[in-house]
């Protein structure tokens, strides 16, 4: 039997747990359903389906969340899941209202400690590491609870709303796959698919082997394109910013000027001393006799008495130490973004003691002004004028152009600062806004471009994006006129410049043809043609295909299909769990303001 204390100790596991959690399911109060309307002036963070979210709860169980995840767990990732489990919360709730599903008090407890004949639910398990076999009496597991309930009041509730919402989402999961059931039609036409093979022979022409010549593509083609395939450009909520960033780096006046600096240092300098009339000698780092002292006042590193054996220093000098006498220095040398020097202290055995001098090479006062007036110039000239116009006057920024949602994590040029993206999806802000600031030894100035929403995105803003697969479609059209009057697959060959292949043994589950690749549709097609018939000019994924089938072998009937009916159904019930969510929110009506917050 497992001791009070051994549970006690797997406590620990909750931590790890959560972030499983927080993934997989949704947060909120225990028993709220989510459907409360805020009244007076509370400040909402979103908005589904006309229910809110409060940012006072919400920063409210943010903390929370990250006090459990611990010190270590990134902030904006636990933001960003947060707002995520919160939003499909209250997709959820709804659906649990509609179909009836709800949980008793009684059965919590029973799934939790494994009262009245209930097992103890897998996630319980899961959070206190109860192994496949352990023994776990209901008493152990409610003292424990209990006392948890008083020391740890928060994550107590915590893990009930756990409990609860993952017992709820299964509950409604069960409830979908159910509801589908495979006809013994579907069960015998899947079985007669899986087991029939086919024999024969096919050319295959890949669209990027036709020459360029027939597939150049005009914005005609590039609108039918996009008219065609609109539906695959849905995009939520987005705006278009246009920015240049003009980076702070060392000019080279400041290259020289620290080169000069580190060259002064090397060797004893004669300085003659106003105060007492006369004239001091300054060792240098070639003769100092305190190495220590002399890189605490002048080093950007400090240093390092440690002996080296060969190879342990850097390549730029390791050979140099190793080959000359103590008192060695080598340099000055640039290497990664400083001016260093290095010189041989001692020698023992086969290792060394080396002194190394580093002065990094910054921008100076200077440097850093004329990069502000230059980032200054072109905000005055974005203010004045459009932003291809503004462009000509960059003067050594970088200009970028980006469609943003408020779940992109990147930004060309500014990786995964969310300043500017913070800045964009204000609620208040206004089109044509500029805004600049400052980050990371950088200057940015941005302009709000448009502000694009949910819906279908407008062709001129993904026109050259298009470009791949409308030439994709050229070449597919070349190739289906130049097979139009094909008649045998000898003639294909020779319109399409390519030779004969063949197949053998080819199943309908097959999603690939040897010879031309990942070929699904092409497949489908090929298992579905009549014996010694050449079919039409088959369009795959990345070619043409023209076949013929000389054989085929059928699998035997059967009169019992129930074990394939499982089958098809247990294969239904995965989907239900990763496609359920997804499609309910896409359904959604889902505001989003989170920018005017963080």
């Amino acid at each position: 039997m497992a001791s009070l204390e051994k549970i006690r100790s797997r406590s620990g596991l909750l931590i790890g747990f959560i972030g499983v959690a927080l993934a997989a399911f949704v947060l909120g109060d225990l028993f709220s359903s989510g459907n409360r309307l805020f009244g007076g002036n509370k400040h909402i963070i979103g908005e589904v389906n006309g229910d809110v979210i409060e940012q006072q709860d919400f920063e409210i169980e943010l903390q929370e969340v990250t006090a459990l995840q611990g010190p270590s767990a990134n902030q904006s990732d636990i933001r960003a899941g947060l707002w995520n489990d919160k939003v499909n919360q209250l997709i959820l709730n709804s659906e649990y209202d509609k179909s009836g599903i709800n949980m008793t008090a009684d059965e919590l407890a029973g799934i939790t400690i494994g009262l009245n004949n209930h097992e103890i639910d897998p996630v319980v398990k899961q959070i206190f590491g109860i192994q496949p076999g352990q023994e776990v009496t209901s008493q152990q597991l409610s003292a424990y609870l209990n006392q948890l309930q008083e020391q740890e009041p928060n994550r107590w509730t915590y893990i009930q709303g756990v409990i609860q919402k993952q017992r709820l989402n299964t509950k409604l999961n069960t409830l979908i796959a159910n509801s589908y059931i495979a006809t013994t039609a579907e069960a015998e036409a899947f079985y007669m698919n899986s087991g029939k093979t086919a024999t024969g022979s096919f050319v295959y022409k890949s669209y990027a082997s036709v020459d360029e010549s027939h597939t150049t593509v005009t914005d005609a083609d590039l609108k039918a394109y996009y008219d065609a395939h609109k539906s695959e450009f849905e995009r939520n909520e987005s705006r278009r910013v246009q920015y240049a960033i003009f980076d702070i780096v060392p000019s080279a006046e400041d290259n020289a000027e620290i080169r000069k600096q580190i060259e002064a240092l090397k060797n004893t300098q004669i300085e003659y001393n106003n105060k007492f009339s006369v004239y001091d000698t300054i060792p240098g780092f070639a003769t100092t006799e305190n190495i220590d002292g002399f890189l605490r006042e002048h080093s950007d590193v400090y240093y390092d008495p440690a002996f080296k054996a060969k190879g342990q220093l850097s390549a730029t000098f390791d050979e140099a130490m190793h080959t000359n006498e103590i008192g060695f220095v080598y340099g000055p040398y640039f290497e990664t973004g400083s001016y260093k020097m290095a010189r041989l202290m001692d020698k023992r055995n086969d290792s060394v003691q080396v002194a190394v001098l580093v002065m990094d090479v910054i921008p100076s006062d200077k440097t850093d002004d004329m990069v502000f007036k230059n980032a200054s110039a072109f905000a005055m000239n974005l203010e004045g004028t459009s932003y291809e116009e503004a462009k000509k006057t960059l003067n050594g920024g970088k200009a970028y152009e980006e469609v943003i949602t408020q779940d992109d994590r990147q930004m060309s040029g500014l990786g995964s600062d969310k300043q500017l993206m913070r800045w964009t999806f204000k609620t208040t802000r206004e089109l044509g806004e500029i805004t600049r600031f400052t980050i990371d030894g950088k200057y940015v100035v941005a302009h709000l471009d448009a502000k694009l929403p949910k819906g279908y995105a407008a062709f001129e803003d993904i026109k050259e994006q298009l470009k791949p697969a409308a030439k994709v479609e050229k070449a597919k059209a070349y190739l289906l006129a130049e097979l139009q009057s094909s008649s045998t697959l000898q003639d294909a060959a020779s319109k399409l410049g390519e030779e004969v292949k063949t197949f053998s043994g080819l199943a309908f589950a097959s999603n690939t043809l040897e010879g031309a690749g990942y070929e699904p549709v092409v497949v489908g097609a090929i298992m579905g043609l009549p014996t010694n018939a050449v079919s039409s000019p088959i369009a795959g994924t990345s070619g043409i295909v023209v076949a013929e089938v000389t054989s085929t072998n059928e699998p035997a009937e059967s009169n019992d299909y129930k074990a394939i009916q499982s089958q098809i159904e247990n294969a239904f019930i995965p989907r239900v769990s990763y496609e359920l969510t997804p499609a309910l929110r896409e359904q959604a009506d889902i505001k989003d303001l989170r920018a005017d917050f963080y």
